[in-house]
């Protein structure tokens, strides 16, 4: 009997392990509506600050987008809607998410170098251009937040990375910062980057022929890693078979 309320405790435990490790592999996105603090709207509501580029010899404007997220499912009155603040992957495709208030567009997710390795031609080196990324955003993230500049450098660092590799030159290349103050800030972080010793762990929601956007954690918010009722019921039995076991010593 103690052999097997002991076992039950293991398999309760199991149960939870494999219950809470489940991911998403699948998020809808969609365009926030405007808030009092997006800057320059420029026909897309979800672009919150930003400013001026260049791609290839034509002018982009950049910045940190702010979208709503669903992990449960598209409809436009579920609940889990959450907000969600984010950079784009590659700098030459559209943006194209669900309007605000609708049902949004389905992504998919993945790890930052499953991205890279599946849909991003081999023209720089993989695990580079993600520590790269990763030490910017633990770097500046949260600095991108306080001005368009801030937001536009660190987009267009991130499109540095992408686009030219291990030639970095913010005034030559497929990508050129047009902007002195924004290529003087995306300098500094850069130069930063470089002797920074902490990074933070990204993910990518890829979008096919669409745009695709980063992501700290694909497991916050959700309420997929909280226990269903059934799983309750068996750890509360695992752990009353452990307390049993132990009174019978």
């Amino acid at each position: 009997m103690k052999d097997h309320l002991f076992q039950l405790t293991l398999n309760a435990i199991l149960l939870l392990t494999v219950h809470g490790s489940a991911s998403a592999t699948s998020i809808w996105l969609r365009d926030t509506p405007v808030p009092s603090d997006h800057f320059h709207n420029n026909g897309t509501e979800s672009l919150k600050r930003e400013g001026v580029g260049t791609i290839d010899n034509g002018n982009y404007w950049a910045g940190m987008l702010d979208f709503q997220a669903n992990l449960v499912s598209g409809n436009a009155s579920d609940p889990n809607w959450f907000n969600l603040l984010t950079y784009c992957i590659d700098p030459f495709k559209s943006l194209n998410v669900g309007p605000a208030n609708g049902a949004g567009g389905l992504f998919t997710e993945m790890t930052l170098t499953q991205y890279f390795t599946t849909y991003t031609p081999a023209v720089f080196n993989v695990a580079t251009t993600v520590n790269r990324i990763q030490k910017l955003w633990a770097l500046a993230f949260n600095l991108s937040d306080d001005s368009a500049n801030n937001a536009a450098a660190f987009q267009f660092l991130i499109w540095e990375y992408i686009a030219d590799g291990a030639a970095i030159d913010f005034t030559n290349g497929r990508v050129k910062i047009s902007d002195a103050t924004i290529r003087n800030i995306a300098i500094n972080w850069n130069d930063q980057g470089n002797t920074a010793t902490t990074s933070t762990t990204l993910f990518a929601i890829q979008g096919n022929d669409k745009q695709s956007f980063l992501r700290v954690d694909p497991s916050i918010p959700t309420n997929e890693n909280v226990p269903e009722p059934g799983s309750y019921a068996l750890i509360g039995c695992g752990l009353l078979g452990l307390a049993l076991s132990r009174r019978r010593k």
